[in-house]
């Protein structure tokens, strides 16, 4: 099953649109300068899930992190193919 996503994302004058799909390579790269945690790590987007029960529209990545091969979760905003920069 592929499942893909269209993201509109950006502060001020930087905004970009990207599409995120599982099982493909991504690069956390975050719009705001000041967002520095988890910057230029890349990973695999396992899945999309939503935050908690009680908000299901608001959706974070589930990814494993190439580098560490750990899972962790990622906001959508900061994900970009891996062959965007």
């Amino acid at each position: 099953m592929c499942k893909r996503i269209i993201v509109n994302s950006g502060v001020g004058q930087n905004w970009r649109e990207v599409e995120l799909e599982v099982g493909k390579e991504h690069l956390v790269l975050p719009v705001n300068p000041r967002k520095t945690k988890n910057r230029d790590r890349k990973c695999v987007i396992l899945d999309f899930v939503p935050v908690s029960e009680s908000r299901p529209q608001a959706t974070v990545a589930k990814v494993r992190y190439l580098d560490t091969n750990r899972v962790g979760t990622a906001e959508l905003s900061d994900l970009v193919p891996a062959f965007y920069c």
